[in-house]
């Protein structure tokens, strides 16, 4: 029997900073770049992109060979911390949708389907003024991947919308 599993933390990118340290540092210099290497070796004059997400849930997808794919979504906080260097891929509208919608069975012939946004309390506690934004971000999504959904969303919307308002405006 073969079995696969493997384990995705969800995220959204809620802000980005270039970090360039020669910034600002166009005054006269002690030495050029070639003396800094040789003089201070552990010098670094790097330039970095810093990324900052806010964590949604997970998701594992089980698969062997004697049972179809199975997947199990969790919204919140990851039982587990990202690694450095993680590799990072955006998802797909399928799994976007497969994200979204849970299902609760009542017995084997009924299977409610409903959407699911279990994480937006933990981001709603973040204080960061670009929150309001991804969360509509995030509904103009969903809005396009589940049409059926429409009044709830807009409902979510028009709040958000309006926090957003009031916030900025003192």
């Amino acid at each position: 029997m073969n079995e696969v599993s493997s384990c995705y933390t969800v995220g959204v990118i809620y802000d980005t900073l270039l970090l360039n340290p020669a910034f600002g540092s166009l005054g006269p210099r002690l030495s050029n770049e070639t003396q800094v290497e040789l003089f201070s070796p552990d010098y670094l004059s790097e330039q970095a992109v810093l990324v900052h997400l806010v964590m949604l849930g997970m998701m594992e997808q089980h698969m062997s060979s004697s049972s179809p794919l199975e997947i199990h979504i969790v919204h919140g906080i990851p039982s587990f911390p990202l690694e450095l260097n993680s590799s990072v891929e955006a998802m797909t509208d399928e799994d976007v949708h497969r994200f979204h919608l849970f299902h609760d069975r009542v017995d084997v012939q009924n299977q409610y389907e409903y959407l699911h946004m279990g994480y937006l309390p933990h981001m709603i506690a973040q204080r960061n003024s670009l929150i309001p934004l991804v969360i509509l971000r995030i509904i103009d999504q969903l809005e396009q991947l589940f049409p059926q959904h429409l009044s709830l969303l807009s409902i979510l919307k028009r709040n958000f919308a309006w926090r957003l308002k009031v916030e900025t405006t003192g």
